[in-house]
Formats: structure tokens, sequence, C-alpha cells
């Protein structure tokens, strides 16, 4: 946009990019005095003009020349050019600088939210499967070997033998011998089960208001490969959060 003020008004020459070699220019006149515009200005504007956009064109038509090569501005012919150029190549710097330190900083905001962001989705799914449980089989959850209470009473001492007892109770047991009493061996099941309390089940949809874990532990005593004793213990405690259920 070019204001060329004159005693009459203003005259606005407003130029607008189409490509990368034209533009279109369009040409508005303010008039303040008609009676200066009228005696001086109204012949000459428009000659002035027509003249200007031919300058303009023979500037263009010589700097796509191949013979054109660019030089220093001058200094006294082009002091509105080179300072128009700083002004642009400031702007450009400053928007550069803007743009790179926004990206830094959006990156860093990135990299510090993130770490905090996957803690929050993990904790969350954490509790959301600590309470939700879904299909229809038990959310009880056993490792090592736990003994049911139908298991243990087919074990009688003073006839159940010992290859019944691993047959019942299966083979994966701890087995202790006394040195000093011979004949005489203890077979130890322990195993671990994580039990919902306060299960409440909608088809295939179950909520659990909170867990317990009981360490199940049983030592079968024996004497020449027959039982004599059977202790059965349970410890139960209370669980914030059941962990993950292993791969298969």
């Amino acid at each position: 946009m070019m204001f060329n003020f004159y005693p009459w008004g203003l005259s606005l020459n407003v130029v607008k990019p189409i490509h990368v070699n034209q533009c279109k220019v369009s040409f508005l006149t303010y008039i303040a005095d008609q009676e200066k515009f009228e005696r001086g200005a109204l012949n000459m504007l428009d000659r002035v003009e027509r003249e200007d956009e031919a300058i303009v064109e023979n500037v263009q038509r010589g700097v796509r020349s191949r013979l054109y090569k660019n030089g220093r501005y001058s200094p006294t012919r082009e002091q509105g050019t080179h300072h128009f150029h700083q002004l642009i190549a400031q702007f450009t710097g400053e928007a550069i600088l803007i743009t790179m330190i926004a990206g830094a900083v959006s990156i860093l905001l990135v990299n510090l939210a993130m770490p905090v962001f996957m803690t929050i989705v993990r904790r969350t799914s954490a509790a959301v499967k600590g309470r939700v449980q879904f299909g229809p089989a038990s959310a009880d959850r056993e490792t090592g070997v736990v003994l049911s209470r139908e298991t243990l009473a087919r074990i009688v001492p003073g006839q159940t033998t010992y290859e019944q007892v691993l047959r019942t109770c299966g083979p994966d047991a701890e087995e202790h011998e006394q040195l000093t009493t011979p004949g005489r061996r203890t077979l130890i099941y322990r195993g671990r089960r994580v039990v919902p309390q306060g299960r409440r089940r909608l088809g295939w949809l179950a909520t659990v208001r909170r867990w317990s874990i009981e360490q199940h532990e049983v030592e079968i005593t024996l004497e020449r490969d027959v039982v004599t004793d059977v202790q059965a213990r349970v410890r139960r405690s209370p669980l914030a959060q059941p962990e993950a259920a292993p791969a298969a």
C-alpha cells in the first residue's frame, strides 16, 4: 500500500500480489480540495501513475533478465527500498525466532507432561481393573498349590499313603526328612490366593469393593509312608490392588 500526499488530497495505490511475477494495482483518489485538484492534478495524475507503472514493469523485466546481477543499494536513490527490506528482514527473523522458541517450549512441555500423563493412565487403569471384572469366570487368582477343604478331607491319618497323597494333592510339594528319625518325612504344600471381597455381579460385569490375600500352607507328616498328621494354616491380609494376571 502506497500513500501519495498532494496539496489537493491523497492518491492511494493498493498492490495485491496475484502470482510470483504478477500483481494487481488499484488507484484510489481521495480529494480534499476540488479546486486545486481540477486546476493542476486532473490531467497529470493519471499520466504520472501510468508512467510509474511503465517504470515498474521495465524494472521487473530487467530483473528477470539473464544479464541482471544484483548489487548494493544506492545511498541516494534507494533509501526507502533499503529501509523497507530491513523491516522485512527484521520481521522475518523475529518470526523465525518466535517459531523456534514456541516449538522448543512445546517439545519441553510434552516431555515433561508425558510421564505424568502415563502415570495417571497406569494408576487409573490399575484402579479400574481392581474394581471392575468382566466375564463369567471367577476373579480368584492362585499361585502355588492351594488345597481345598474337600481335598484335605480325603487325607485320613493312619490310612492314606504317600503315593495317595501325591495323587490327591499333586507332586509340587516340599519334602522334608529327619535324619534322626528314619522313615519319617513331611510334605509341605504352599500357595497363595487373591480373593475379591464385596463382589457384586450383573451378568458378565462384576464390581469388587476390596481384595484380600490368603497364604495357604499344609503340612502332612508321614511315618513309613503312611500319614500320621495333617496341619493346615491360612493367613489372610488386606490387599490394596491385585497384581496383574500373568500372561498365558
